[in-house]
């Protein structure tokens, strides 16, 4: 079974130290496990109405758990009155094309709500 949880605030400083993140700031974290094995991870911050993904892991061949840590993860920061996501991560590029982020002044950008509608939002007229 797939889940998507939390970090506790020492998981998240360790994975801070882990990826040299210096942002500090309204930070907070989730993590997939899988049969018992944690598999990735993802942080974000959160400043007024903006978030930013900060760092995303998951094993190669497993798309789904980015793209679940990712919706976690906004969805989290949506319900903190965050209304735009960034993330300057290019290394991810395919995940964040997947889930409807626009590439712009070298960072991938979206609306919290269109991001989490899906990748069906392209087809409403």
């Amino acid at each position: 079974m797939l889940e998507f949880k939390p970090m506790e605030n020492k998981d998240i400083v360790k994975t801070m130290l882990e990826e040299d993140i210096i942002n500090t700031s309204n930070c907070f974290g989730y993590y997939a496990k899988e049969e018992d094995e944690k598999c990735g991870s993802c942080l974000i911050s959160v400043n007024d109405m903006y978030a930013e993904i900060l760092s995303l892991s998951y094993p190669d061949d497993k798309f789904y758990i980015g793209e679940g840590l990712l919706r976690s993860a906004i969805n989290h920061a949506g319900s903190m009155n965050a209304y735009i996501v960034t993330s300057a991560l290019s290394a991810h590029k395919k995940i964040f094309d997947f889930l409807g982020f626009k590439y712009e002044n070298y960072e991938f950008k979206g609306e919290i709500p269109e991001i989490l509608t899906g990748n069906c939002h392209e087809n409403k007229k």
